[in-house]
């Protein structure tokens, strides 16, 4: 198990180079107040998406499948495995993302960017969980040749929701789900909305494995 998450890690070496460019780009162009709260959720969840597609790619263009699967691990593990990749993708990016900070907090630099804080985690770990428990039962259904354009369209949509989801809530202020959320974000403790929050990802992550293993060992090689 921890063996396939190597494997995915260590083909990763020209992904950190987006990381870069990406938390570069991230900084001066999100570098007004409006877009200060989305840096690092953005930013991640772009990072979480290269990782994931490279990985996926190279696994199709290398017949990775077909060796995986005559080894003596079983289809569950290699489908937990690209599961249990997405949360090191994650560190990775905040990890990465908070060392161009201290970067751009040199006195020579005139941007300054903020630290991530336990809300950006929580927001990131929510949308990532999402766009990977949506992406994953596809990709092992149909192949990454085949999600391209789903690949696109989805992440430019994952760009749109939190302004759309952010009007909707401004003009729904008296609906049951976004005065849920807002007294979850206002009024609850970061240990409640942690648990909350992991709690639904949780629900999730598992209803999208148990699909996805269903669509791989169906699958033939």
């Amino acid at each position: 198990m921890i063996h396939l998450v190597k494997k995915d890690l260590l083909i990763q070496r020209k992904s950190f180079l987006f990381l870069l460019f990406i938390g570069l780009f991230i900084f001066i162009i999100y570098n007004n107040p409006m877009f200060d709260a989305f840096i690092y959720i953005m930013g991640s969840l772009m990072i979480v998406y290269i990782f994931l597609i490279t990985a996926n790619s190279e696994d199709e263009r290398n017949k990775c499948d077909i060796m995986l699967n005559s080894l003596p691990i079983t289809r569950r593990d290699i489908v937990l495995a690209k599961y249990l990749t997405i949360p090191v993708y994650i560190l990775i990016s905040f990890v990465g993302f908070s060392i161009l900070a201290a970067v751009f907090k040199l006195p020579f630099i005139p941007i300054t960017p903020r630290f991530p804080n336990g809300i950006d985690i929580l927001v990131t770990v929510l949308m990532v969980g999402l766009f990977v428990d949506i992406y994953l039962p596809l990709y092992f259904r149909f192949g990454v040749a085949a999600l391209r354009l789903f690949q696109v369209i989805f992440l430019l949509a994952f760009f749109f929701i939190p302004n759309t989801l952010f009007e909707y809530a401004m003009a729904n202020p008296d609906k049951p789900a976004v005065q849920f959320v807002q007294q979850l974000f206002t009024e609850q403790t970061i240990v409640v909305q942690t648990l909350v929050i992991f709690g639904l990802i949780l629900i999730i992550f598992l209803i999208s494995y148990f699909i996805s293993v269903k669509i791989y060992r169906a699958k033939e090689f």
